[in-house]
């Protein structure tokens, strides 16, 4: 709420700098309007509230509770997610992306991390049959973390978590990028996709 006492907004601003007060908000100078401003704090509450069920449009079976924590916050070009993973499923189809990043960060509980190469280079609009794709699996426990670049098909790991008999909470992040490819190499599809305008096409391997 905006103080309501003309001129006083920058002390007002000061005095409150080590409260811990959410609903301060000082009076906006000439040249920024706060309304447009996302508050920088995201409280825990505020972040439970958020989870909801998302299940991934190529296998329904697969999915996880998620909150964005970085779009309450504000944050444009980079997404993170707290997450949370039922006993005995799986986050996700494994997958790759070309143009963003992504990380994991395990909080609580114990999974299994599943890679597979995915299709390299040229082939990344022609994956390679799902037949022939080779699935390792790790176990990943809290503090353990893992990075999938983008750029170099190549050195890209397609990824999934799966969890075991226990609640798996962990954070997930990565660019966001209004251009990517995401290749599926165990389905053999490959999908192009632009944030703007929400366009898609998925490329089908080659049989």
């Amino acid at each position: 709420m905006a103080s309501t006492d003309k001129g006083k907004g920058k002390a007002t601003a000061a005095a409150a700098d080590d409260s811990d007060n959410d609903t301060f908000r000082p009076v906006p100078d000439h040249h920024h309007s706060l309304e447009s401003i996302a508050w920088p704090v995201v409280r825990a509450d505020e972040i439970e509230h958020a989870m909801e069920h998302r299940v991934h449009f190529l296998d329904d079976a697969k999915g996880r509770h998620q909150a964005c924590m970085s779009e309450m916050a504000g944050l444009e070009h980079m997404g993170i997610h707290k997450v949370r993973l039922a006993p005995n499923t799986e986050s996700t189809v494994l997958h790759s992306h070309l143009a963003e990043s992504e990380w994991i960060y395990v909080l609580s509980g114990c999974v299994t991390l599943r890679l597979a190469r995915s299709a390299g280079d040229a082939e990344d609009l022609h994956p390679s049959p799902a037949d022939f794709v080779a699935v390792q699996e790790t176990p990943l426990r809290p503090g353990d973390f893992a990075g999938f670049p983008a750029g170099n098909p190549k050195e890209r790991w397609a990824h999934s978590l799966r969890a075991g008999d226990e609640e798996v909470t962990y954070l997930l992040g990565g660019e966001r990028r209004s251009v990517d490819v995401i290749t599926y190499p165990t389905l053999g599809r490959t999908l192009v996709s632009h944030e703007e305008s929400a366009a898609e096409a998925m490329f089908e391997g080659r049989s």
